[in-house]
């Protein structure tokens, strides 16, 4: 086991909280979490979340082009 490992078991030991195996990952290359790929090399959201972005992007377009400007300020305010 790594030096690292040793360091995270050791407090999660002291502090004496449980994992769940079940949701334990470990020597993996990659992982997803929070809808975003986590590898070795960086971090990089998943393909089905880059969609949705892209699907909720075109959609405020469409109401944009039909509706005006003025409705811009109250799609704003609701994402916000």
């Amino acid at each position: 086991m790594s030096f690292y490992m040793d360091v995270v078991f050791g407090k999660l030991y002291q502090t004496n909280l449980k994992l769940n195996p079940d949701k334990c990952y470990f020597e993996k290359d990659q992982i997803e979490f929070l809808k975003h790929e986590i590898f070795s090399r960086g971090i990089t959201p998943t393909t089905t979340k880059v969609a949705a972005i892209n699907a909720s992007y075109l959609a405020l377009n469409a109401v944009l082009f039909q509706s005006g400007t003025n409705r811009l300020e109250g799609v704003v305010e609701y994402a916000s």
